[in-house]
């Protein structure tokens, strides 16, 4: 959590509900738990229940030593920023979540395209620059796409906007942009420069950073220096190393089921992902193309994420369609959920990559320790469309290739939540892959024969 409360006083409760939206909200936003003990939770209030206003909270100082303002843009760090990417011949812009959570894809787009710059998304980023744009590269890291990792690994300006260089994102540090200049805007400063080195770093919201840059790029009345063998190279790599969706043999691949529900997205569709290969198929495959419609758990990995975080998106916004894309292995962990979902009448649907393993560390057991794997298979997974039932939602199972795009468009646009269990290859692998600790020019691409 980013912080927390535990309730002594139940007079007290006002003030930190406020408190602790006010925390989760701002600056670098994070989840906030407040603990109400049963002893608290049987107390009454000794004075009557007043929510404060915005300038009530703030006058009475309940949180001293907190800013929740955002930091203000030196305008510095905002020149050589400038600068650099006026000079650079082969940049690239890396965006992560911190653009999504400060509603900043406007202004992302605005500097991409004035200056022509190819644009590579983190995990949590994805969405915030739409994939169906030239200058998209989609998914960088460890299961991002090939043309995305190679033309990182070429660049000669990295800037990163509002993401934290994780390793899932460089691989090696020490090999990641070698050669490249780095722009790091983050409004958490603890980030910039923890895991990569930085040549201009910049504090700031993602919005009042990219605002500022824009403002002083304008002036400068440049086009930059990118080359015209840059956007061909952009152009070849999309097209030579596009992912490969057109499968139809039995058992399904994973690859065809991310063909049909990309045919169903729309600028009304929210998509979540469960935890494990399920979420890097998602990732990889799917092309997004709005921000806040690609909702996934990043840094903690958490199985069991996506169905309850699709229940809460399709109560959110009642007018999306909300696809879960999930595996029997993390849904399980949540999958009762499904009774709210009967209950308060929320049509999410529910598709499941089922393979009958724990498929990411299979796949890395399969990978790194020779195909030795151990406690990853689940064997014969339930029933899915009579535990569907059994909570009076409904269910399909789909074992061929040509069945998918009928069972995916019934739930779809059904009015009642509703599980499509697709039968997949057991044995299929995500990829191309960066190892832990390898360089992401340098990717496993095809699966390993033991």
């Amino acid at each position: 959590t980013k912080h927390n409360f535990q309730i002594t006083d139940p007079d007290d409760i006002p003030n930190i509900v406020k408190a602790a939206f006010n925390i989760a909200s701002t600056r670098r936003q994070g989840p906030v738990l407040i603990d109400i003990p049963k002893d608290i939770q049987q107390k009454e209030l000794k004075r009557k229940f007043h929510y404060p206003s915005n300038a009530e909270f703030h006058k009475s100082n309940f949180l001293p030593g907190y800013k929740d303002i955002k930091p203000e843009i030196h305008p510095l760090p905002i020149k050589n920023a400038a600068k650099l990417l006026m000079e650079c011949e082969r940049p690239i812009i890396l965006a992560g979540g911190g653009v999504v959570a400060s509603n900043a894809s406007k202004e992302l787009a605005a500097i991409a395209e004035s200056l022509g710059i190819p644009v590579a998304t983190t995990l949590m980023g994805k969405g915030c620059f739409p994939e169906d744009h030239p200058l998209a590269l989609g998914m960088v890291g460890m299961h991002g796409r090939k043309a995305t990792n190679l033309m990182v690994s070429s660049c000669d300006l990295l800037f990163a906007v509002g993401c934290r260089f994780s390793d899932r994102v460089t691989g090696n540090p020490d090999y990641f942009v070698q050669d490249a200049k780095i722009i790091h805007a983050d409004i958490d400063p603890a980030e910039i420069g923890k895991n990569v080195r930085v040549d201009v770093p910049i504090v700031g919201d993602a919005k009042l950073v990219l605002k500022s840059l824009l403002g002083v790029l304008n002036k400068l009345k440049s086009k930059g220096k990118v080359k015209e063998d840059w956007d061909n190279k952009l152009k070849r790599f999309k097209k030579d190393y596009a992912p490969h969706y057109d499968y139809d043999d039995a058992p399904i691949k994973q690859q065809r089921v991310m063909k049909e529900i990309n045919a169903l997205i729309d600028d009304k569709t929210i998509i979540t992902t469960e935890v494990g290969q399920c979420q890097m198929w998602s990732a990889h495959y799917l092309n997004i193309k709005k921000p806040r419609s690609f909702i996934s758990s990043g840094g903690l990995g958490t199985m069991g994420f996506g169905f309850p975080a699709a229940i809460g998106a399709q109560v959110a916004k009642p007018n999306c369609k909300v696809i879960d894309v999930g595996s029997e292995g993390s849904f399980l962990m949540t999958g009762q959920d499904l009774a709210t979902c009967v209950k308060e009448n929320i049509p999410v649907t529910v598709v499941l990559l089922d393979n009958r393993y724990l498929g990411m560390v299979m796949q890395w057991q399969d990978i790194f320790y020779g195909k030795r794997r151990s406690n990853t298979y689940l064997g014969e997974t339930p029933d899915f469309v009579k535990y569907a039932e059994a909570f009076g939602a409904k269910g399909t199972l789909v074992e061929k290739p040509g069945e998918i795009k009928e069972a995916l468009k019934d739930a779809v646009n059904s009015d009642e939540p509703w599980i499509v269990d697709i039968r997949v290859d057991p044995d299929e692998h995500i990829l191309p892959m960066v190892q832990p600790g390898g360089r992401l020019d340098q990717m496993i691409e095809k699966k390993l024969i033991f």
